[in-house]
């Protein structure tokens, strides 16, 4: 990062009171694992001007009063996760149909791993899952075990997906949010939603209808009496 152009945190300045903490961020997006450093940072500061003190030589700015130091930040450790999870399930279904949710776990150690896998509680029941609910799977190194339930939603509209906590028996560390599993969009049953379908269906029999009793008709009237 030293031959790249310097960053600019924030050029506004910012006055501080006593015990007052100054805080400012920036994003860095490191491209390789390992030790990474992150450079230097300038900080440049000056007292506040008061307003019935004047500076004794008018010549020297207050540009020139300003002091700054240099820091280098610590480096970061970037390291490989020890496991990678990957949950696939469809963006929307219709109530009552059955819908699958894929769960890939991949171990990216050189050693076994073991994962405990268990159904989260929740109050409020808005899908059946078939399936175990509950369990210890094994992953050999550098594999995927992939867990695949299924699911049918018994509310329409926005439905939590049921929520798998996955922890790893030998970090002892969860590998997933709840949050990460989401939501899906269920529709109403298909004789709902095909409602225009089969309006337009029953207008074409019915213009078939009247088609032939217009045929008949005028197929009588050409009879000779």
């Amino acid at each position: 990062m030293e031959n790249e152009a310097p960053i600019v945190v924030s050029s506004e300045c910012s006055v501080l009171l006593e015990r007052d903490v100054y805080t400012a961020m920036f994003v860095t997006c490191p491209a390789s694992l390992g030790h990474v450093p992150l450079g230097n940072v300038e900080i440049r500061w000056k007292r506040a001007p008061d307003e019935n003190e004047k500076l004794e030589d008018e010549e020297i700015s207050e540009e020139e009063l300003a002091v700054s130091f240099v820091s280098t930040l610590p480096q970061l450790d970037i390291q490989q996760p020890n496991f990678l999870v990957d949950i696939n399930s469809a963006s929307s279904c219709i109530l009552g149909t059955t819908f699958q949710l894929k769960i890939n776990i991949k171990n990216t150690t050189t050693s076994r791993q073991e994962v405990a896998f268990s159904l989260a509680p929740s109050e409020n029941i808005q899908c059946l899952l078939s399936g175990r609910t509950q369990g210890i799977i094994s992953i050999l190194p550098e594999s995927i075990h992939e867990l695949v339930f299924n699911v049918v939603p018994l509310l329409t509209g926005h439905v939590r997906i049921p929520q798998l906590l996955l922890t790893s028996m030998r970090y002892e560390k969860s590998l997933c949010d709840a949050e990460s599993f989401g939501y899906i969009y269920v529709e109403p049953e298909k004789w709902i939603t095909g409602l225009e379908d089969l309006g337009s269906f029953v207008c074409s029999v019915f213009s078939i209808f009247v088609s032939t009793v217009k045929f008949h008709t005028i197929k009588k009237e050409k009879v000779p009496n």
